[in-house]
């Protein structure tokens, strides 16, 4: 959801303490409302436009970017060329320095060329537009201007249609008159200082902006504007405090067996906690099933692992959640991994052995069938029966607590014993192993 800074209230305290403030997050937008929301009805969106059309409205799915904070959190909005257009406040009027806007941006279709991302202040002062005309060739052009009046500048490479980038543009504020100037960094290796833009425009006609409080999503008209999916929009006024994701060079997954191995690394940190590690099949959620400490600050590369052990047949997806120290997040890509059935019927040793009161029983089969798994004493009666059911292919692991059966047991050698009967072929496996109980 939308979070505001309460920047009046930092602002009084940083007097009262006399402590400079350095920065500010102005602005986080995911989108997360419910499918077919109109936006100027959402938190402090508001409709800019007086005509009849439709209004901005969330659509589904939300974008995503490898390691991007906004990245699958919540839906999307998909600007039209319908003329409508919606702002929201930033809390707080900026006249000096810089101030920057990042978010995920897909294009589906572009036409002779309009701005759809911007800066501004009131309803008619636009600033640091952000364009897209089809390009002449094949696939779309990025463009920016400073204000409102030509020209501004187009990227001369061209980007693909239907993929996700993410772009960052910044207005920065320039003593003097005619002179501020606007940068557009497209797909930013994120991470230590800020890199060299992808483009920049100072048109030499258009007024300075004297103050920047809001900022606009803007659809133009059908003639020339294009139709582009945004999400994850973050305004601050520093790169630093946008926040960019940490920057993760690898992630892998290689199987050892029942075991899926990830290992992933990281070019450069700045202010980071943890990595959780998340795991999702085909029919569940994702999960968290571990973590892992961050380097917190670094310029060089860290390599990091985890071992996801024991996990049954099928196919598993993982991610990473990198957490800041200030409790914002970012999701790396998407790795799958394919554990695959047993190749043969097994009963392993039970672990730990000797035990008390409890122990571990696993047993593998390799084909849907009807299992069977007792226990038994020296005397061969029967103690407990753990198992008596059909079951899938698979990789299982029984718990044997000593203490949970209606008899007292004593220390002692103990046997346990698997039958299984194949369901389609009527094929029988049995095995029998040994363990002690030592209280």
């Amino acid at each position: 959801m939308k979070t505001l800074s309460t920047i009046s209230t930092i602002l009084l305290l940083t007097l009262a303490l006399s402590i400079p403030v350095h920065s500010q997050h102005l602005l986080t937008e995911d989108f997360d409302y419910p499918v077919g929301t109109i936006l100027n009805t959402c938190s402090n969106w508001w409709a800019n436009s007086g005509g009849g059309n439709n209004v901005l409205t969330i659509t589904t799915p939300g974008l995503s970017y490898p390691g991007y904070p906004g990245s699958d959190i919540g839906n999307a909005v998909t600007m039209n060329v319908n003329g409508e257009d919606c702002g929201d406040t930033l809390g707080v009027k900026i006249t000096s320095g810089n101030v920057y806007y990042s978010a995920m941006v897909n294009v589906t279709s572009a036409q002779t060329g309009d701005y759809f991302l911007l800066f501004g202040t009131g309803t008619a002062s636009y600033y640091a537009r952000l364009y897209v005309k089809k390009d002449p060739v094949s696939g779309f052009n990025f463009g920016i201007s400073r204000g409102s009046v030509m020209p501004f500048a187009y990227t001369l490479t061209s980007y693909n249609f239907n993929q996700t980038y993410l772009i960052v543009v910044k207005y920065a504020f320039t003593p003097g008159s005619l002179n501020d100037v606007v940068n557009l960094f497209i797909n930013p290796i994120p991470g230590g200082s800020e890199p060299v833009p992808t483009l920049t425009a100072t048109d030499l006609t258009s007024f300075d902006a004297t103050t920047i409080d809001k900022f606009f999503l803007r659809q133009g008209s059908s003639g020339s504007s294009p139709k582009v999916i945004v999400d994850g929009i973050r305004v601050s006024t520093t790169w630093d405090d946008l926040p960019l994701p940490v920057e993760l060079s690898s992630f892998t997954s290689k199987l050892s067996g029942r075991d899926v191995n990830l290992n992933w690394s990281s070019q450069t940190e700045k202010n980071s906690d943890k990595f959780l590690i998340e795991r999702k099949s085909t029919q569940d959620n994702w999960e968290s099933i571990g973590s892992v400490k961050a380097a917190v600050l670094s310029n060089s590369p860290k390599q990091y692992s985890y071992v996801d052990k024991n996990i049954q047949s099928g196919k598993y997806q993982y991610r990473l959640k990198m957490i800041d120290n200030d409790g914002s997040f970012a999701y790396s890509k998407i790795i799958e991994a394919d554990v695959s059935k047993p190749m043969n019927y097994e009963l392993c040793q039970n672990y730990p052995n000797p035990f008390n009161p409890s122990t571990k029983i696993n047993y593998n089969i390799p084909v849907d069938s009807k299992v069977t798994l007792e226990v038994f004493n020296l005397n061969g009666e029967r103690v407990t029966q753990l198992v008596n059911e059909e079951q899938s292919a698979g990789y299982y692991s029984i718990d044997f607590n000593s203490t949970s059966i209606n008899r007292n047991l004593s220390s002692g050698v103990y046997f346990y014993r698997i039958i299984v009967s194949d369901k389609v072929t009527g094929t029988n496996f049995s095995s029998i192993k040994k363990m002690v109980l030592l209280k």
